[in-house]
């Protein structure tokens, strides 16, 4: 078994180095690429208002831009930065999942795995198993990862929203390459190296989509529960090392990290639009109690209507999105007992949790018996 374990390493490691060849392979053939759209020829031939011709390829192909399609290779420069620059760095997972290609996303139900086996300060290194290689490597920087590792908050929930805020990333499949670099470049939302300054003229011209298959499953496992209690861990780490944050040591996922983010397949819904429907609910609810309390009187109504002795309390019916609220937290719960962080013990979260809720600890374990919490 624990032969089995290192050969797991050992070959994780292996593709680290064979990956980080490819990159420096893929530079080298960059350096020596012929018919490239650069950004200071695009500027002047449309200062000049000239077309031009570019070689395609080394078999004597030519293609031909008139001035047109150089304004409409720039109207859609203009566009994309206008949909994904920000201020900071990287965009919401949630924009990255709405702005891709539907081809893309209906490839992405097909790719089997996305595992996560190395943490290198705020990026994160997946394997992603693929159909012309074996695997890919996606880069994923999280760049609210400094305000989780200064948060008070509890490492679940600043982890939780580290890999569901604001992300860049990077993928070595080729989709990735001719298609979207360039506009992740632009976006503001790519790792580098590689930086890509040269427009996708032939394979992307719209500046359409933005992430390939093997990332859109990232972001899918990104939303794990799994995931999220590693990357807790790793906050711990590095917010109690002492010195310089840059100094920060990599680490590879040890052995009993590796196989719970194995199993991690992806959430297709999404967190954050879950919580937001939820905080839509809790205003809408407070503004009818305001205003009830305004047109009908209620705290009269409330002396009257108070329990005789011996009278119980008639049980309130959960909403729909409050039992999934609670159904998310005892999910959260069972994977931080799991994975022991500190600060968490079955009894005493679920102690918690019904004082939150004012439901009996009896009720929510029904509710993970039903729901196969386990």
């Amino acid at each position: 078994m624990a032969e089995n374990k290192q050969d797991i390493l050992r070959q994780l490691k292996e593709f680290e180095k064979e990956a980080a060849a490819e990159r420096r392979e893929a530079l080298e053939l960059r350096e020596d690429a012929v018919g490239l759209l650069t950004p200071a020829l695009l500027r002047r031939h449309i200062r000049a208002g000239t077309g031009l011709v570019l070689a395609y390829g080394r078999k004597g192909h030519t293609v031909e831009f008139t001035i047109d399609d150089l304004k409409r290779f720039v109207a859609a420069n203009e566009r994309a930065q206008k949909n994904f620059r920000r201020e900071v760095r990287g965009v919401p997972l949630i924009q990255l999942e709405k702005s891709s290609d539907p081809a893309d996303i209906q490839r992405s139900r097909n790719v089997r795995s996305a595992m996560l086996y190395k943490v290198n300060k705020n990026l994160l290194h997946f394997s992603v198993s693929g159909n012309i290689k074996a695997h890919y490597q996606v880069r994923v920087r999280l760049e609210d990862w400094d305000m989780a590792l200064h948060s008070t908050a509890m490492p679940l929930v600043s982890a939780r929203a580290a890999a569901t805020g604001r992300i860049s990333f990077d993928c070595s499949c080729g989709r990735h390459q001719f298609w979207y670099r360039y506009l992740a470049s632009i976006g503001g939302f790519d790792v580098n190296p590689p930086k890509e300054q040269d427009f996708p003229k032939i394979r992307n011209p719209g500046l359409k989509g933005c992430c390939c298959k093997h990332v859109l499953k990232v972001l899918r496992v990104l939303k794990s529960n799994t995931v999220h209690a590693v990357l807790a861990r790793e906050i711990e780490r590095q917010s109690a090392t002492i010195g310089f944050a840059d100094t920060v040591r990599s680490r590879f996922l040890k052995d009993d990290e590796l196989r719970r983010v194995a199993l991690a397949r992806g959430v297709a819904r999404n967190p954050a639009e879950a919580r937001q429907a939820q905080r839509k609910f809790l205003r809408e609810a407070q503004e009818f109690i305001e205003d009830a309390k305004k047109k009908k009187g209620v705290h009269e109504l409330q002396k009257k209507l108070k329990l005789r002795k011996g009278q119980k309390v008639p049980k309130a019916r959960l909403t729909d999105a409050q039992r999934q609220e609670i159904i998310q937290s005892l999910h959260n719960l069972t994977v931080a007992v799991k994975f022991n962080l500190p600060g968490f013990d079955m009894q005493t979260g679920l102690e918690n949790l019904a004082k939150k809720y004012a439901l009996p600890v009896s009720e929510l374990k029904g509710m993970m018996e039903k729901e196969g919490i386990a």
